[in-house]
């Protein structure tokens, strides 16, 4: 079961618990990092170093695709 946040806190990570035979075990968390931090190491990793990147092309054109549908919904929306 993963427990997130509350809504309001920021830069703090959810807690991640798993339930086997009755006993629940909390892994504990680790250091914090910036989302967007750890994706340019990660590009500058793949880049430099030549390791394989996480996040293709294809995941990029599919986020932009919903974010293009939210914003024509969103302006048909405001529109009436």
């Amino acid at each position: 079961m993963v427990r997130p946040p509350p809504p309001l806190y920021r830069n703090t990570t959810a807690s991640v618990y798993i339930n086997q035979g009755g006993i629940e075990t909390n892994y504990p968390r680790v250091g914090f990092k910036w989302a967007f931090e750890a994706e340019v190491e990660a590009f500058l990793a793949a880049v430099i170093d030549g390791e394989s990147y996480v996040s293709g092309a294809e995941d990029s054109a599919n986020d932009l695709k919903i974010v293009e549908d939210i914003a024509r919904r969103a302006a048909q929306a405001s529109s009436f």
